[in-house]
């Protein structure tokens, strides 16, 4: 399961959103087939179940999954945070 977006400062683009759990990524993965990206919880949680990708329904298994690209783990490491012990 990915970061509830309300830990976040500002509003979160889609791209950071996991398609499956719609929270920000964690522990980003992409599939090397259609190059979506998700949780890697989430997916793997999914394809214990299914054989296909959320998005498309094209066929996907946990050995097409690497590790989202770095500009995206830089993005991600980028995104304000909020104290928890702000109010």
């Amino acid at each position: 399961m990915g970061y509830d977006l309300s830990h976040f400062t500002d509003t979160i683009d889609d791209e950071f959103k996991c398609g499956i759990c719609h929270s920000v990524l964690k522990n980003a993965v992409q599939s090397s087939k259609c190059e979506h990206v998700f949780c890697s919880e989430c997916i793997n949680e999914w394809l214990n179940h299914r054989n296909f990708c959320p998005h498309n329904c094209q066929s996907l298994t946990k050995t097409d999954l690497t590790p989202a690209p770095r500009i995206i783990r830089n993005l991600l490491n980028k995104l304000q945070i909020k104290c928890e012990f702000c109010e």
